[in-house]
């Protein structure tokens, strides 16, 4: 496929995703649904991570997603739903990660919900959600401090992962900042970023200018009047939580791996070991035991 056909295709999706058809796309959605709540999120993952939150909270409650492509989407449909003229507003609610931008020069409003961490991936990487799975999934169960040992590892193996892609997610706080527009796509795979070992992390693979593709180069003038802010966001709960949680499946999965062999270094003193249970360890399962957003229980009980 040629340049000319290849933007063609470009503009064919961005204009299907055009906050106008979204509009016309949500109005179909609203005479399906009747007069249940609908709710506006970025992604399929959203939709999956927020299921099992909303079931938490407010078990009863009954409602339809609405899927976006993206933060950008959710807010740009918001926008024209709030300058609506019809009632298409009523019990339609839109939720959107913090990421480094907030509400993205949008005015925040009673039916935007914004997570307090960078994304909705960030309250799955947590030592809550660790000590379940190795309760549940890799038995652990009556081996309290075996299971504090290995949180502690974590800990520090997660620590080294978040040091060794602070440039990455530096470049990624310029390019929402100041702003620089970015080029292709975010890393999919964890050795994109790094190479994650159970007990460590190397150096990156790539540069960090390869990973966060910028169509130009922040002047130093840029850089350094934007360090300052981005050194005191907390890195667990600030910076990008894909990468987190890219980072928390890989070791999760070696850790599995340690648990069924027959040289564990970690799972030695349990002598009777079960199958790993690894496949239930999915995001489904990680944002039924999470800690959910600030406020999101106040925010959900308001939904009718």
């Amino acid at each position: 496929m040629g340049a000319g056909s290849d933007e063609i295709v470009r503009r064919t999706k961005s204009a299907r995703e055009s906050p106008a058809v979204l509009k016309l796309q949500l109005i179909q959605a609203r005479g399906r649904c009747g007069e249940l709540p609908i709710l506006v999120v970025e992604g399929l993952d959203d939709k999956s991570i927020y299921s099992q939150w909303l079931r938490r909270i407010k078990a009863s409650l009954r409602y339809e997603f609405f899927v976006c492509n993206g933060k950008r989407q959710v807010l740009g449909l918001c926008d024209l739903v709030r300058r609506d003229l019809s009632d298409l507003s009523k019990s339609i609610y839109f939720f959107i990660d913090r990421d480094f931008d907030d509400h993205s020069g949008f005015g925040p409003g009673p039916e935007i919900f914004m997570t307090d961490r960078y994304s909705v991936e960030n309250y799955l990487v947590d030592d809550t959600v660790l000590d379940d799975i190795l309760r549940v999934e890799l038995h652990c169960n009556a081996y309290p401090a075996l299971r504090e040992k290995i949180i502690a590892l974590f800990n520090g193996v997660y620590a080294q992962f978040i040091d060794e892609t602070a440039e990455i997610n530096f470049r990624l706080y310029l390019s929402k900042v100041i702003p620089i527009s970015r080029k292709g796509d975010f890393p999919q795979r964890i050795n994109q970023l790094a190479v994650v070992a159970l007990d460590g992390v190397g150096a990156q693979v790539r540069d960090s200018e390869d990973v966060i593709a910028l169509t130009r180069e922040p002047t130093g003038e840029e850089r350094a009047g934007s360090r300052a802010a981005f050194d005191g966001l907390e890195p667990r709960s600030r910076y990008r939580g894909k990468f987190a949680l890219l980072f928390f499946h890989r070791w999760l999965d070696l850790l599995a791996d340690d648990y069924a062999s027959k040289r564990t270094l970690h799972f030695g003193e349990i002598e009777e070991r079960a199958r790993a249970r690894r496949n239930e360890i999915m995001p489904l399962s990680l944002a039924a035991r999470s800690p959910m957003p600030t406020g999101l229980d106040d925010f959900v009980t308001r939904i009718s």
